[in-house]
């Protein structure tokens, strides 16, 4: 089937496509190819509510060639504050029809299908490979559903782009379904969050930030299938409507986590993950596609994206393990106090944040080495570490509330830094330290988790 014959089907005239979309196909990471690959490609949406909306809306919007709408829902007049492409006449209608016909409005050349099925742990591998996606968004809210998409994803290898909201904050990562990297049980608990669910209607939601997490997971997707860029694998997109804010946090697998902490096995490049996204963003739709044609790859041949700008390596989380054993290595600003000689505080804070009023009263004799998380593992892994930290005696490390030290502190250890240590009260703690800092304590830190 030619050009011609293929965009007819759709009612939509080459030329008319080509101009709809000039402004994106300018971009040089696009262009003709990339324009071409989205065209050829097929996206399935699970669920079909405020996440999806503007998921669906650009992505129908950027050309690709098929999308998969799947819920079993209706609309409810509580979904209008975010699901915008509904109206109040649509109340009680099926969400995935009612989605994909506004889709379709939108973008007359991208044939939207939906499909009024609920999922269970039984169906999803099956759908997912009858529907043989190139990518999968999942944007639904339920966690036993999210597990089955995520489990049934990874076991045909297909890349799921994973965004949620609760109340005004977010993540989004993308899971490649490659053995070796991230997946969803390396972000979090199967048993804790089954256990103690949390739902939109019990905690709220508000609609600006679904919309802002709905478009972040359509450029995600778009990356993916384009094949440029850098995905969010390995890395996770922690959004904070309320205070106006976005930070990234690293997420690797657990075995990969585990073999850099145990010393005689090969330790996993903590970039691995994130850096060979880029590269290997086109094989993903390699595999073997319905009757229906070739996938992009295969017609456009193989195509390496340009680097964009430079690469935050991941950073390697400790395990399970190794974050128990490290509650116990606490210590506090009057531990320091006691005994400062030879001792580096490590403040591994995000580089825009303010500058510590440093020395407080007491710690004079302590060194103050500013080293983010990033900075740290780029130079762990080059095996450059900082000089203040290889002649220290004692190395204490410290970030406003903990997350970010345990990894520092987990991550030092494993590169062979003896007396590494957590600091109990954070930076915030150190900004009230002075002539009241507390005296040492005889009985020694009290962990915390």
């Amino acid at each position: 089937m030619d050009e011609n014959q293929r965009w007819g089907e759709a009612g939509v005239r080459p030329s008319a496509e080509a101009e709809r979309t000039s402004r994106q196909r300018a971009l040089p990471w696009i262009g003709d190819i990339g324009q071409r690959r989205l065209r050829d490609a097929r996206v399935l949406i699970i669920g079909a509510g405020g996440i999806a909306a503007p998921a669906v809306q650009y992505l129908a919007g950027a050309g690709v060639g098929r999308l998969d709408l799947l819920d079993d829902d209706v609309i409810e007049t509580s979904n209008l504050a975010r699901q915008l492409l509904f109206t109040q006449a649509d109340v009680g209608r099926p969400k995935a029809a009612t989605l994909a016909a506004a889709a379709a409005r939108l973008a007359p050349a991208t044939r939207v299908e939906a499909h009024d099925v609920r999922l269970t742990a039984a169906n999803t591998v099956e759908i997912i490979r009858v529907l043989a996606p190139d990518v999968v968004v999942d944007t639904t809210d339920d966690w036993a559903t999210r597990f089955a998409i995520a489990d049934a994803c990874a076991e045909c290898g297909v890349p799921l782009v994973w965004p949620s909201v609760i109340g005004t904050d977010a993540k989004l990562t993308v899971f490649t379904g490659r053995a070796g990297d991230p997946a969803i049980d390396d972000l979090v608990d199967r048993e804790t969050v089954q256990r103690h669910p949390v739902s939109c209607a019990a905690q709220g939601v508000l609609g600006p930030v679904v919309g802002q997490v709905g478009a972040m997971a359509a450029t995600e997707a778009i990356k993916l299938l384009v094949g440029a860029g850098r995905p969010l694998v390995g890395r996770v997109a922690v959004i904070d409507g309320l205070g106006a804010t976005m930070r990234e946090i690293p997420l690797v697998a657990r075995r990969a986590a585990a073999s850099v902490a145990e010393p005689g096995e090969s330790a996993a490049r903590p970039g691995d993950a994130g850096e060979a996204a880029g590269r290997r963003g086109p094989e993903w739709v390699r595999r073997a596609r319905p009757a229906a044609g070739p996938s992009s790859t295969e017609q456009w041949g193989a195509w390496s994206p340009p680097r964009t700008g430079s690469v935050t390596r991941p950073i390697p989380l400790p395990s399970r393990a190794a974050a128990g054993e490290l509650r116990s290595r606490l210590t506090t600003i009057g531990e320091m106090v006691a005994a400062p000689l030879g001792t580096v505080l490590v403040d591994v804070r995000e580089p825009s944040a303010p500058a510590l009023p440093w020395p407080p009263r007491g710690l004079e004799l302590v060194e103050l080495e500013r080293a983010p998380l990033e900075s740290l593992a780029s130079a762990i892994d080059a095996g450059e570490l900082p000089g203040s930290i290889e002649r220290a005696t004692r190395v204490v490390v410290a970030c406003a509330f903990g997350p970010r030290a345990r990894h520092a502190a987990a991550m030092l250890r494993a590169a062979g830094v003896p007396g590494v240590a957590v600091l109990d009260e954070g930076t915030a703690g150190l900004r009230t330290a002075g002539s009241d800092a507390p005296a040492a304590p005889t009985g020694g830190a009290v962990p915390r988790g």
